[in-house]
């Protein structure tokens, strides 16, 4: 019931972590982290009411409408996650790397948030292009394996992209915090002599 009960607030937390991103550093990572975990518990809860209800009403056949909304929904929150992990690499990339004034993903919070939810609503909504969206594979209802661009496409693409990206955003942050630390202490070594 308590599950039930959160879920259902679901939208008015994003919208709430949404309106509250203001500039400050370490609650705008919070707020970012929260997105995260609402995104997760968006997935957490369709990976649970749709066994809840094969189990209480025998195998729900690919076609039917429950398995459309719960594999839209599933997928819908599968890749707002990963646009959440996406936006919080960027937010600390931009913290690091940062001219003075700048917090962050702050200044570019509109765009960040029409990221957020744009992506994943677009993403798991091109699915409906092909008839069943979202096939029954048993413990849940997501892209089908046939044809095999839709999972390819909406799914693991993207995924690999954010990865991807990812991998050179940290591997810039280590180089950049490499120099500048090496800077320093080329600044600070002859004061050091001297004294």
């Amino acid at each position: 019931v308590l599950l039930f009960s959160h879920a259902s607030s679901f939208p008015t937390q994003v919208r709430q972590s949404l309106l509250s991103f203001r500039g400050h550093d370490a609650a705008d990572l919070r707020r970012l982290i929260m997105l995260l975990l609402q995104s997760d518990l968006l997935k957490a809860v369709w990976f649970m009411i749709y066994p809840a209800v094969e189990m209480a009403r025998g195998r729900v056949p690919s076609e039917a409408a429950f398995c459309q909304a719960s594999g839209f929904f599933l997928a819908l929150g599968i890749e707002a996650c990963d646009m959440a992990v996406l936006l919080i690499a960027i937010h600390t990339a931009l913290n690091i790397c940062r001219r003075r004034g700048d917090n962050g993903l702050y200044p570019y919070r509109k765009v960040a948030f029409a990221v957020y939810i744009g992506v994943p609503i677009l993403l798991a909504g091109l699915a409906f292009r092909d008839r069943p969206a979202f096939a029954n594979s048993g413990k849940y209802c997501y892209l089908p394996l046939r044809p095999k661009w839709t999972r390819r496409a909406l799914s693991w693409i993207p995924r690999y992209v954010i990865f991807g990206v990812i991998l050179i955003m940290y591997a810039w942050i280590y180089l950049h915090v490499r120099f500048v630390t090496m800077q320093f202490d080329a600044s600070t070594t002859p004061a050091r002599a001297a004294t």
